[in-house]
């Protein structure tokens, strides 16, 4: 997993919602990058992140990331 990847799944966990706009300026890349990270993500891991247009994104299942931050290292 990218470590820009996995920034982006900490940043998830630590708010219930997030804005793509937000992410992107935390991440210091555009909010269409936000979008494809969080595609490759969801394949590799599905349906961990929730889109929704009006309050962003969502982080569904904390745990699973531990279990993969964890092999990754």
């Amino acid at each position: 997993m990218k470590q820009r990847h996995q920034q982006l799944l900490h940043l998830l966990a630590r708010q219930e919602w997030i804005k793509g706009r937000e992410l992107a300026s935390c991440l210091g890349v555009s909010a269409r990058t936000v979008r494809s990270d969080i595609e490759q993500i969801n394949r590799e891991m599905p349906h961990i992140i929730q889109a929704d247009r009006q309050k962003g994104y969502h982080l569904v299942a904390f745990q699973q990331i531990d279990m993969q931050t964890q092999k990754d290292y």
